[in-house]
């Protein structure tokens, strides 16, 4: 993870889902909350995914 920085694709999704809802209300977007609570369950769906990956493949390394 050492110099990976900003080029993490878990954290820069993970940003996105975080300012999503400010960003709607500052914004004044209107998006329903429906279609937020969506958006960030599939973000947090993309985050876990990739981290089972990455676990696969440190237990890969490690044999």
């Amino acid at each position: 993870m050492k110099g990976k920085g900003w080029k993490s694709r878990k954290l820069i999704v993970a940003l996105i889902g975080a300012t999503l809802p400010v960003v709607n209300e500052v914004l004044g977007l209107g998006l329903p909350i429906e279609a937020i609570v969506t958006s960030i369950v599939s973000l947090i769906g993309f985050i876990a995914g990739e981290t089972v990956i990455d676990a696969k493949r440190a237990s890969l390394r490690v044999r």
